[in-house]
């Protein structure tokens, strides 16, 4: 673990981290392995508090949480709407359409075409 933190501290990678490792005496696999790890925790640390800090919207709502919304939605091709900030039948329909399809894999998802902390997180994740 120390192996893995002094790399990435150091922007260590690459060729360089391998002969780090070589020269360390550790094996380059198993302290890759601990910086996907470690980095990884970080990723889903940001990404919780990330969703802690968006607020339900449904629709009606209006704001820049709507247009994260609609961005990812349109990046995933749900929705051919406009990235307009407010919250519509277009932006419902696409949601729903989503929260449809987590469904189908997931179980029991609810699809109300309101988007709070569990769809947030679906969508993020």
């Amino acid at each position: 673990r120390e192996e893995a933190q002094y790399m990435i501290d150091n922007g260590i990678n690459g060729k360089a981290r391998y002969n780090q490792c070589t020269e360390d005496g550790f094996h380059y696999e198993e302290v890759q392995a601990e910086i996907n790890r470690m980095l990884a925790k970080d990723k889903e640390d940001v990404l919780t508090a990330m969703i802690a800090c968006l607020p339900t919207i449904k629709n009606g709502s209006e704001g820049d949480a709507v247009k994260i919304l609609q961005t990812e939605l349109k990046y995933m091709g749900y929705y051919d709407g406009e990235i307009d900030g407010s919250f519509g039948n277009g932006t419902e329909s696409a949601l729903k359409g989503f929260q449809s399809n987590i469904s189908k894999v997931y179980g029991n998802f609810g699809v109300d075409g309101i988007c709070g902390t569990k769809t947030w997180t679906r969508i993020f994740k």
